[in-house]
């Protein structure tokens, strides 16, 4: 990026912390979606480590980037151990339910995030995919439930800075590509 789109580089990095704020929040009004603070444990620990794999490979980790195959399996599955622990200690089909979106939707959040400030064509329609996928099952499946328990300004303010984020970031990069500032590859 040149010396010319510093600003913009600027505000795409605004916007992808904006995103990162918003998944923490997100994970926070889960608190309030799941009825037991053990389940929560249980959530923290089954979205830490993919949050921690995805900085990680943002760095560029040696372990993550020689081997990226092999961290993706053993973080997949942990993932999947961790789904099985959590259907068997409470398998009514309600729990099951709530907890599989709050997963998802958790996990689309983390991939656009981490995809939000990529120069790839692929990666960029990942990040726009995941995001709208994040704000679908927040709006239509987890939002209702926090109003209920957190009251309405709370229950937005995830999704709104995760729209304003992708927003952003979306306006800036096409300002900049009709500068002949950014050229996806």
């Amino acid at each position: 990026m040149s010396v010319l789109a510093k600003k913009e580089g600027l505000l795409r990095a605004i916007g992808s912390l904006i995103i990162f704020i918003g998944l923490f929040l997100s994970i926070i009004s889960d608190f309030f979606l799941l009825d037991n603070f053990i389940y929560y444990l249980f959530l923290i620990i089954l979205i830490i480590p993919i949050i921690i794999f995805v900085i990680c490979a943002k760095l560029e980790w040696d372990i993550i980037r020689n081997y990226p195959k092999i961290a993706l399996a053993f973080l997949s599955c942990y993932v999947l151990l961790m789904i099985i622990i959590g259907i068997l200690t409470k398998p009514y089909n309600e729990f099951l339910q709530q907890f599989s979106i709050i997963i998802i939707s958790n996990i689309l959040l983390i991939t656009c995030w981490h995809f939000s400030l990529s120069i790839y064509k692929k990666e960029k329609i990942i990040f726009l995919i995941s995001g709208l996928g994040f704000i679908i099952t927040s709006f239509f499946f987890k939002v209702g439930l926090i109003i209920t328990q957190m009251g309405l300004i709370i229950s937005f303010l995830p999704l709104i800075l995760i729209i304003f984020g992708m927003s952003l970031i979306l306006v800036i990069e096409t300002k900049m590509k009709k500068k002949e500032l950014l050229n996806y590859i």
